[in-house]
């Protein structure tokens, strides 16, 4: 059985406390903005997944989404690159499909717009 502290890297308190305290993706100056707890390790490797973790060991409690996937986040040892491979996750799917109907798109419900909508703001 493997020991979480051979999976986990060691963190330091700092670490910790930024992991705990981050908010989410996001310009809080935005009229909307969506706060959530979904943030996870994904299909990351154990190097990956540690690697990761290290990274969101040193996040603000606000991160631009770009800043963070494209030069922190890393998918089979390479950093993320969401224009190549946009986020497929459901609530990103909804929540593309809110903020269609909040602009007064008529076809908010269509899932390909949604993933439009998302290549966009990714």
């Amino acid at each position: 059985m493997t020991k979480v502290t051979e999976i986990l890297p060691a963190l330091s308190m700092t670490e910790v406390e930024r992991i705990v305290g981050f908010l989410d993706y996001g310009n809080p100056r935005e009229s909307v903005w969506f706060i959530g707890i979904e943030e996870g390790l994904g299909q990351a490797d154990s190097a990956d997944a540690k690697e990761n973790l290290r990274a969101r060991g040193e996040f603000d409690a606000i991160m631009d989404l770009r800043d963070a996937h494209h030069q922190r986040l890393r998918q089979n040892g390479m950093l993320i690159n969401f224009d190549a491979k946009p986020p497929v996750t459901q609530v990103w799917q909804w929540i593309a499909k809110i903020m269609r109907a909040y602009e007064g798109k008529d076809n908010w419900r269509d899932t390909d717009s949604a993933k439009e909508y998302i290549s966009g703001v990714a």
